[in-house]
């Protein structure tokens, strides 16, 4: 493993923050969740004085390089496994859903640990950061912690909530429990996030920081008038996003007579299920399912849509949505959001003031409010432009880097 190493000696870096996650995408084309690296950037944008590195696995899917140095942070990636084709633990959709697809994986999870330890313990050493910022509880928030109590930075581990919704048999729990109490401050991306955290750690100093979206990315929609509803759906085809809900609401509208189009981009385990589903209860061309799509095209698609629609339902491991980044890059976009009333959907959409909830396995529901929302295009667009307000007010990139950078000057 070739990592190489610059001395900084420029003034205006005043600390150094090691940044750990399991899901970082290498390329504007690699599939990985890029939330994390949109943090960083952002937050060394929001405090030119904070120098960031980032350690993360390698995927050999993703043609990830042991060190590659851009243009706000320094990636550093550990190999885990031989032969390479066996790392595929984190990448693409992050590490349970993997082992939900391939149980073969568990093998691999000893070794995961094993080297990621170490490689923090390497970093630590050659890097000397100031702060370690830990990216889910389990693994990186636990590694870190047995790795700090040779290194002795301050952690702050960051929860962006499946972390605490599942993996829940009493020797996790106390493996969070520990790796909790010893952060010095410990984020949380929603208000449910951090209620559940509180039940596994009451003692913990909790601060709710979202994550956030680029604004300027995605203005810019278009109305459509009075064409067909628009309907979109963006993220992993599983069980918890409840697409299946959404693809009984569309029959009732058919059945209905309403007009629309649906469009539904994602991969994921219930994707050959999904789209047998749409041909069986007739949808046909009115509901495309796009697969995978890159994350600086999905503007193009939030544009085309008249309303978004993240059916989530908790799932049958505990999974629940946390936060819904995509439900926040819609409102940015200025749609009205349909959404269900399960995990933090209420701190992102207000209802009936920027989107509408419903209740969690509701098709009926779902269909009534787009229902209304096709009859009623005027008061999509009120919606839609609460949302971007309040987006702005809370969710935009530079006010969330800049609550980072306070969090790591402090």
């Amino acid at each position: 493993m070739t990592w190489r190493h610059q001395q900084f000696t420029d003034a205006s870096l005043k600390r150094h923050v090691l940044v750990v996650a399991s899901t970082f995408p290498s390329s504007p084309t690699d599939p990985v969740p890029a939330f994390v690296k949109e943090l960083v950037v952002a937050t060394r944008l929001a405090d030119p004085a904070t120098r960031i590195s980032v350690l993360a696995p390698h995927d050999p899917r993703s043609d990830t390089q042991d060190f590659t140095r851009h243009e706000y942070y320094d990636e550093y990636r550990f190999r885990y496994m031989w032969p390479r084709r066996w790392q595929v633990l984190a990448g693409q959709g992050g590490i349970g859903p993997s082992l939900r697809r391939n149980r073969f994986l568990y093998l691999v999870v000893p070794f995961f640990l094993f080297f990621e330890f170490f490689a923090v313990l390497r970093l630590n050493r050659m890097l000397r950061p100031d702060v370690i910022n830990a990216h889910w509880i389990i693994p990186q928030g636990v590694v870190c912690a047995l790795a700090n109590l040779f290194a002795r930075r301050k952690l702050v581990l960051t929860v962006h909530g499946g972390d605490v919704f599942t993996f829940n048999h009493p020797f996790a729990i106390w493996l969070k429990r520990w790796a909790m109490r010893r952060s010095a401050r410990i984020v949380v991306n929603s208000t449910v996030t951090r209620d559940k955290a509180r039940s596994i750690y009451p003692d913990g100093d909790y601060e709710v920081i979202p994550m956030g979206v680029d604004l300027a990315e995605f203005e810019g929609r278009q109305t459509t008038g009075d064409a067909p509803l628009r309907v979109l759906f963006v993220g992993r085809l599983s069980e918890e996003k409840g697409v299946i809900d959404l693809l009984d609401a569309l029959a009732i509208l058919q059945e209905r007579g309403i007009p629309f189009q649906a469009r539904i981009a994602g991969t994921g385990p219930q994707a050959a299920e999904l789209v047998a589903m749409g041909d069986a209860t007739g949808l046909g061309d009115s509901a495309q399912f796009l697969g995978w799509v890159a994350h600086d095209q999905l503007a193009d698609h939030y544009h085309w849509a008249d309303v978004f629609v993240g059916p989530s339902i908790a799932s049958s491991t505990g999974w629940i949505e946390a936060l819904g980044v995509v439900f926040i890059e819609a409102s940015a976009s200025g749609l009205p959001i349909v959404t269900t009333d399960t995990g933090g959907m209420r701190d992102v959409v207000l209802d009936r003031e920027t989107g509408f909830i419903v209740e969690e396995k509701s098709p009926e529901q779902i269909a009534d409010r787009l229902a209304q929302l096709s009859e009623d295009r005027q008061l999509g667009l009120r919606l839609g432009a609460a949302g971007v307000r309040r987006v702005t007010t809370n969710f935009s990139w530079p006010s969330i880097a800049s609550r980072y950078a306070e969090l790591f000057r402090a």
